[in-house]
């Protein structure tokens, strides 16, 4: 494991909160400077959809000489109904329906203004509830589950089924969304924002000047209800690793339940629990491990997912080593920028990594596709050739 100490000075951990005021002012401007805008709207501000869907592609298109994102919530409907007339587009990033929605939708629809869908994940159709939920862990058969469930999925699919088209974070989800709604889409992968950036680079470059000591630390960063099955599918070797060898942890960001054979670990201080933290705070974390597993059911639900988990490590120089689904095949080339997994792969690979047996070029390729594929000019491309696509 690195052992790299916690920057000093105070980050602003949350820097998409602005008053309606400044992001009014802003919105302003750059119409009457005369570029193209997408009103994004969102439920709230959060450190997780709202960043990667509203927040990346504001901060991406500041760069732009031609499109510009603005972000609102869905309880600014009144500041929201007012600029319609005057933007390229309206994008509903993942939004639950309701009745002032559907008035966005109907007054965008009277000013002929496109309205897109931007979703990252199967939560679009009743159809798919019972496959997702019974991935995630929650399932119950009962009334109390059906009734939130069914309304969580069907008030996205509401809004949803009502766009023009979608956008979303890679051609498997973008495909079945299609198939649905008989519309188009395009892609956007989800991204590095210049925060995540900053503190990454400082961090890689701390790491760099030393040596990993022992024990050798990997790092499993999902810790969360909804992901026990997908840790449940490599338990079985994940154990054998620790009890073959040890000086190898497991770190777990986040809260787990592990099975009965893996307690004496816990017991023993091998298997080490931290709680959640703040976005930047976790680069931290992920630099300090020896290496970070995305372990996965491969199922339709997984094949949606983005492969952030693969960026967001090999930014601070860390190797991922993740189930092959339908993004990781993609990004990670096994052997070269990070290791593709099945079951009855993790433990030798796991091992190879730990004895010193895979080439330290590995690293290297990481760093350098994650700053390729899912940073500055890749990025904004993706993003002014989604909003081009809907506007022709």
């Amino acid at each position: 494991m690195y052992t790299i100490p916690p920057l000093q000075e105070k980050i602003n951990t949350e820097p998409w909160i602005r008053p309606l005021s400044e992001r009014v002012f802003e919105l302003a401007r750059d119409i009457r400077d005369g570029y193209s805008t997408a009103l994004q709207i969102y439920r709230r501000a959060d450190t997780s959809t709202f960043r990667y869907l509203c927040y990346n592609p504001y901060q991406y298109t500041k760069a732009s000489k031609r499109w510009k994102c603005h972000y609102f919530y869905s309880y600014e409907y009144e500041t929201i109904l007012n600029y319609i007339d005057k933007v390229q587009l309206i994008v509903l990033c993942r939004l639950n329906w309701t009745v002032h929605i559907q008035e966005i939708i109907d007054k965008a629809r009277e000013l002929n203004k496109p309205v897109l869908c931007q979703i990252d994940d199967m939560v679009y159709s009743l159809a798919d509830l019972y496959a997702v939920t019974s991935t995630i862990h929650v399932f119950e058969d009962n009334d109390s589950f059906y009734d939130t469930w069914f309304s969580a999925f069907g008030r996205v699919q509401l809004a949803a089924q009502q766009a023009d088209g979608y956008i979303t974070t890679n051609n498997f989800l973008g495909q079945k969304i299609s198939k649905t709604f008989h519309k188009p889409y395009a892609v956007v992968h989800n991204a590095l924002n210049a925060e995540q950036l900053a503190v990454s680079q400082r961090y890689l470059d701390m790491k760099k000047k030393i040596c990993s000591q022992k024990p050798f630390l990997i790092g499993y960063f999902s810790g969360s209800p909804s992901h026990v099955n997908d840790f449940r599918s490599i338990a079985t070797e994940i154990h054998a690793l620790l009890k073959a060898h040890e000086d190898i942890n497991l770190l777990v960001v986040g809260f787990m339940d592990f099975p009965d054979y893996m307690q004496g670990f816990i017991k023993a201080g091998r298997i080490q629990f931290r709680p959640l933290v703040d976005f930047l705070k976790l680069q931290r974390l992920i630099a300090e491990v020896d290496v970070n597993i995305v372990p996965l059911i491969d199922n339709e639900f997984t094949n949606c997912k983005s492969e952030l988990k693969f960026f967001e490590a090999g930014v601070v120089g860390t190797i991922t080593c993740a189930t092959p689904t339908y993004t990781y095949t993609r990004a990670i080339r096994s052997g070269i920028n990070g290791f593709l997994c099945q079951q009855g792969d993790w433990y030798r690979t796991l091992e190879n990594i730990y004895l010193g047996r895979v080439s330290k070029d590995i690293v290297c390729n990481a760093i350098a596709d994650a700053y390729k594929n899912y940073t500055g000019k890749q990025i904004l491309t993706e993003i002014e050739n989604a909003l081009d696509d809907f506007t022709r």
